[in-house]
């Protein structure tokens, strides 16, 4: 079986940064634009993702990916999220339990928003 190519194809990087760019704008206004922003462009970077990613034929490939994706995403993710947690018990006066309680559910569930009540 012959190595993938690793060759960059510009014109998807370029597309993947608009889409990048315009989910930064699309939080940041509202409106008309809001709704527009938001009716393409998380499609168009998973569509352009889809198109680049390599495909994992071997139970050894498929190990050493989610072996990479968790030191690349979940592990900084779970460090935000507990400097999260810091912050909102040194500015949100919450107990120590409620804390830890949401941290925990935000590393393991993927999102922490909420101030601890």
């Amino acid at each position: 079986m012959t190595k993938p190519s690793t060759k960059r194809i510009a014109w998807i990087d370029m597309a993947k940064a608009i889409a990048i760019l315009l989910m930064v704008v699309g939080h940041e206004v509202g409106g008309s634009i809001y709704t527009w922003i938001f009716s393409f462009h998380m499609p168009l970077f998973f569509i352009l993702s889809g198109y680049t990613a390599r495909r994992v034929d071997t139970w050894y490939g498929l190990c050493k990916t989610i072996s990479k994706l968790i030191k690349r995403i979940w592990i900084l993710a779970a460090i935000m999220i507990i400097l999260l947690a810091i912050e909102n018990y040194l500015f949100y006066p919450a107990r120590i339990t409620n804390v830890i309680k949401v941290t925990v559910m935000g590393i393991f569930w993927g999102s922490n928003g909420a101030v601890p009540a």
